[in-house]
């Protein structure tokens, strides 16, 4: 699977990090993603939390969001 770009312009200088590419399924739409990571920051006394994203050039939103520390998952249901 070919990697998409994805331009990144996160609020507070907040880095987010490149960690390969997975195939998502959700419900009858199987997504190649592009796999993204936000580690635990604090710039500026804003805190952003640890977490994981899937993005797709086939979906406007990530197809995938998944919080540290739990087996948590918000998934995208549908969009158009």
């Amino acid at each position: 699977m070919k990697a998409a770009v994805f331009n990144f312009s996160l609020p507070h200088g907040f880095q987010i990090a490149p960690r390969g590419t997975e195939t998502i399924t959700i419900g009858n739409n199987t997504y190649g993603c592009d796999k993204y990571y936000l580690p635990d920051q604090n710039v500026d006394g804003i805190c952003e939390s640890p977490k994981t994203f899937w993005f797709t050039a086939s979906a406007p939103v990530p197809v995938k969001v998944q919080p540290a520390g739990g087996d948590v998952f918000f998934e995208l249901v549908d969009w158009g």
